[in-house]
């Protein structure tokens, strides 16, 4: 009879979670209420169907009523301070869940000391609650030795600050440029601020992006809890971590589907053609003009979106631009170095664009599980309005046009950097067309645009490529600061051999780096994250670390490579 109250007890419970998830309201524990659910439903079937089996059953009421008690209660305690500070999560609720675990552990131990053995199994019960309680909670992965040189080595541990929020207010529509395209939009803007945008205007971070704005749930994951994000039809993976860090903060943050990507319409007959960088400036100015933007502007971000920041930038509205592993030339420092094609990058790359594109499941032999899990958690691209579809099949369709970057290296007519890459509009355009030139850099001086790029040592020609923009925005007396870490694409893995660490997650944000970097340049809080504070800094920041010295961030105050280096020849 216990049994039965608990099960009946904690379904009704994540039930009412659930409910109060969907209508933005906060749940009422940390656990996913769908999951949960089926998890309990599961383990009463298996005590239920045991019963008749001693030994079976000893082992399912023993494990059983461990987690029931080490999750259940022992994590909850623990985790009350959180639901306290937390907006997502109720600050009381919490107990009462806890309470029908207690309930549930009771009644397993109940069932548990009638079995034959039962004082063994509850002996080993006790020794696995006590071990829970002692363990020390283990790293998900080992971490480089690059704390940031702001902040203290255990400021941040990988998790999203304040990751359990209600819903921020999201809204999609769509931009027609003064060709009659329409772009894709998402605005996010922090909750309860759609009052008060008259009297509340904001600093906004502009993104634009060819990977999607916004990600369609699967049938299945718009019920769950997904990395920390209340059920919902939608999902904004590329923005996440930066929506994490900037709206609970006061930001309005604005995601543009680029011409002939994801939910918008038009074709792609490649990046960075005239009529795409004229986009960039016509979303601007629409930012500029909305109540809720201040007019000041920052824009950026990783590979592609960030190459998009610098010629949104370099064209006016736009105070601060972020250059996470961004190339400036795309022929040097990407598909064509010293000439070869790097189809190691681009045929991965020319299927995943090409899949994305299409709205269908990338497929390649060196796809890794991320991408199958993708599949899996999410069905394609978002689009503007959900009640209609073929709005969004519509824009699709217009994609199918769109160049691949892989097959197009493969025909020797392109290997050359003068090469004719393509024809728009009666102009002929080569490689160097395609990339953040030096025409780029020069009106990012001219409008007095701050810079700041990160790039990795285990990144393509990122260094490189972030170093030459340096270099000219420095030589100019433009504000620009450059970091380099020890890290791939995106800094998402990353190695500092010198601690002995083996390749690991980084212990520098880069979400946290470009906060800093916007709350100095947009809102004049340059102290934070710090005593040494973003507007302080030297230009140069750079990793050092190998197995003659510690793993240690250097400073010069200049250009890249610094002052004094010395050059060592390397013979193969």
């Amino acid at each position: 009879m216990l049994l039965q109250l608990f099960v009946a007890g904690y379904i009704a419970f994540h039930a009412a979670s659930l409910q109060s998830m969907l209508a933005d309201g906060p749940a009422f524990s940390s656990w996913d209420p769908v999951l949960t659910m089926v998890a309990v439903v599961v383990l009463a079937a298996t005590v239920v169907l045991t019963a008749s089996r001693p030994r079976v059953h000893l082992v399912v009421c023993t494990l059983g009523a461990w987690a029931l008690a080490a999750k259940g209660v022992v994590a909850e305690v623990t985790a009350r301070t959180e639901y306290v500070s937390a907006e997502g999560l109720h600050p009381r609720y919490w107990a009462y869940g806890m309470g029908l675990c207690g309930v549930g552990t009771a009644a397993l131990v109940g069932r548990l000391l009638q079995t034959k053995h039962g004082g063994r199994g509850l002996r080993v019960l006790v020794v696995l609650l006590a071990w829970s309680v002692a363990s020390p909670r283990a790293p998900s992965a080992p971490r480089c030795h690059d704390a940031p040189w702001w902040s203290a080595a255990d400021a941040w541990d990988g998790t999203l600050p304040g990751a359990r929020h209600l819903p921020f207010e999201r809204t999609s529509q769509y931009l027609e440029m003064s060709d009659g395209v329409k772009l894709a939009i998402d605005l996010y803007l922090p909750r309860g601020s759609a009052a008060a945008v008259q009297t509340e205007r904001r600093s906004t971070f502009l993104h634009f992006t060819r990977y999607r704005r916004a990600e369609q749930r699967s049938w299945i994951t718009r019920w769950l809890v997904l990395f920390d994000q209340p059920p919902s039809p939608t999902f904004t993976m590329r923005s996440l971590r930066y929506v994490e860090h900037f709206v609970p903060d006061g930001y309005a943050y604005v995601t543009v589907d680029t011409r002939g990507a994801g939910a918008s319409f038009g074709t792609k007959p490649n990046d960075l053609l005239p009529r795409e960088i004229a986009d960039l400036k016509e979303v601007s100015d629409w930012v500029v003009r909305q109540d809720w933007c201040n007019g000041r502007i920052g824009t950026g971000g990783i590979s592609y979106d960030g190459i998009m920041g610098a010629e949104a930038a370099a064209q006016g509205n736009i105070a601060a631009v972020a250059l996470l592993h961004s190339y400036a030339d795309i022929y040097d420092d990407l598909v064509l170095p010293g000439g070869v094609p790097n189809m190691g990058f681009l045929s991965l790359y020319g299927a995943f664009t090409s899949a994305s594109e299409q709205n269908v499941p990338a497929v390649h032999p060196d796809l890794t599980w991320g991408f199958v899990l993708a599949d899996l958690l999410f069905a394609g691209t978002a689009g503007v309005d959900p009640n209609n579809p073929t709005q969004l099949d519509a824009a699709v369709a217009e994609h199918s046009d769109n160049y691949n970057m892989a097959a197009k290296i493969t025909d020797p007519a392109f290997l050359c950097k003068d090469s004719v890459v393509v024809t728009a509009n009666g102009s002929n355009y080569t490689w160097t067309d395609l990339s953040n030139t030096e025409v780029t850099a020069n009106a990012l001086v001219s409008h007095r645009v701050s810079v700041a790029a990160w790039a990795g040592y285990q990144d393509s020609g990122s260094v490189r490529s972030a170093a030459r923009m340096h270099n000219a925005l420095v030589a100019a007396g433009a504000p620009s600061r450059l970091t380099i870490g020890p890290w791939v694409h995106g800094g998402r893995t990353c190695w500092t051999p010198a601690g002995g660490a083996e390749r690991g997650e980084p212990s520098f944000s880069l979400d946290l780096a470009v906060k800093r970097f916007f709350d100095c340049e947009l809102r004049d809080q340059c102290d934070v994250f710090g005593s040494a504070g973003g507007a302080q800094d030297p230009p140069l920041h750079f990793f050092m670390s190998g197995t003659a010295g510690p793993d240690e961030w250097r400073a010069a105050p200049d250009q890249w490579p610094p002052a004094g280096l010395v050059w060592h020849d390397l013979y193969m």
